[in-house]
Parts: structure tokens; C-alpha cells; sequence
């Protein structure tokens, strides 16, 4: 994970956050952290590093994606579906065993 965490930290919004980085690191914090501390005391690290997590997919929805079409990747995608429609899912099963 460390290639995707370091590409994520250096990307700019609007992005999409790979969840299971912040997934796994919401759950490392609240396993691994108690609720309160020792003496009773409410163990404001443990919240303040799930609220910067939190905040940190905040700010990447909060920019606006305008998307660039790209036609000729559309028109390839939109033949394979075509084409893919047209075998079946039984002509594509066939298909994939074929070639394993």
C-alpha cells in the first residue's frame, strides 16, 4: 500500500480515494486505539487522527470533476459492449474457456 499511499498523498482534488487505505486505517484506529485513556481521560488523539482521515475524503468530494470525453475510447468501449452483447452469456462463457 505504500505506492498508493504515497500517490494519494500527492494528488490533487478532485480524486477518488482508494477506500480500503482509509478503510484500513479507520479500523487500525479504532481497534487499535482505546476510548479512553488510562486515567479516564478521553483519548483525543485517537479522535482527532479519525477526524483528519475523515476530512481528508471531505475535501476531495468537495471539488468539482468536469471530465474530458474522450470519443475514441468511448466508441471502443461502447463496439466491445456491442460486441459482447452479441456473443451471450453463454457465447461468452464458451468464449472464456476457449481461451484459458
Amino acid at each position: 500500500f505504500r505506492k498508493l499511499r504515497e500517490t494519494w498523498s500527492n494528488s490533487e482534488p478532485p480524486a477518488i480515494p482508494f477506500l480500503a487505505i482509509t478503510l484500513k486505517d479507520l479500523t487500525f484506529l479504532e481497534d487499535g486505539n482505546p476510548d479512553n485513556l488510562q486515567d479516564g481521560g478521553i483519548n483525543f488523539y485517537k479522535w482527532r487522527k479519525i477526524a483528519e482521515i475523515i476530512q481528508e475524503v471531505f475535501e476531495y468530494q468537495q471539488t468539482p470533476y468536469s471530465p474530458v470525453i474522450n470519443q475514441a475510447l468511448q466508441a471502443y468501449i461502447q463496439n466491445k459492449v456491442n460486441r459482447a452483447k452479441e456473443y451471450g452469456t453463454q457465447g461468452l462463457f464458451k468464449l472464456s474457456k476457449k481461451l484459458e
